[in-house]
């Protein structure tokens, strides 16, 4: 009970951290965004094929169902990867973050995902939770390239991440998809300033039930 705890306040210190790092670099680019376009860099394109997500920019093949799953254990919710429709729905997904992700970090992600295998090889199926994560986080990878795990889970949670560790480097990367934070699925709202609704549908109440 006491290793639960402990693994669900690391991961919860993740996150704080994470927020208040893409938070801190937002604020000190702002003005610089609203003077040069070009100051945040869009890292998608708006639009993604289904199932056309498993290439990176070198032409390799990224392990989709890997990143999913060290994804899902990193941001703590499991059913991005572990529920079979919500696997299809996100695997586009997965497919454009972990590009970004790639380009940013050519070298450092690919251990991360080498140390996930090595503590959950392929075709063990061990239930993506804390356990897992705790036997991650004692990974010589995982102390190494800390930075990095958090890019993966502010690109999940909030759709963009610092593209390097050093501050005077680094950069605010859009990753694309703001609507789809999951930081909108844990707080329980709609992503500000976005509907899938038509115009005008703010005029006609909402029915009850």
């Amino acid at each position: 009970m006491e290793t639960d705890t402990t693994t669900r306040e690391s991961r919860r210190r993740l996150l704080i951290r994470s927020v208040t790092g893409v938070a801190s670099a937002l604020a000190t680019t702002a003005c610089a965004v609203h003077e040069q376009s070009g100051s945040v860099r869009s890292g998608g394109d708006g639009e993604s094929e289904p199932g056309g997500g498993g290439s990176d920019a070198a032409g390799g093949s990224l392990p989709i169902q890997a990143s999913l799953e060290l994804s899902a254990v990193l941001t703590g919710l499991h059913s991005v990867a572990d529920d079979p429709v919500q696997r299809v729905l996100n695997e586009p997904l997965a497919g454009d973050y972990w590009r970004q992700l790639f380009s940013a970090f050519p070298e450092e992600l690919p251990r991360l995902i080498a140390a996930y295998r090595r503590v959950n090889p392929e075709g063990k199926n061990e239930p993506l939770g804390d356990a897992l994560l705790q036997r991650l986080q004692g990974t010589r990878e995982f102390e190494k390239h800390r930075f990095v795990a958090r890019q993966i889970v502010n690109i999940w949670y909030l759709s963009q991440f610092n593209s390097d560790e050093r501050p005077a480097k680094s950069e605010v990367v859009d990753g694309g998809r703001f609507e789809r934070g999951l930081v909108w699925t844990l707080i329980k709202a709609h992503p500000v300033g976005f509907t899938t609704q038509p115009y005008g549908h703010w005029t006609t109440a909402p029915r009850a039930g």
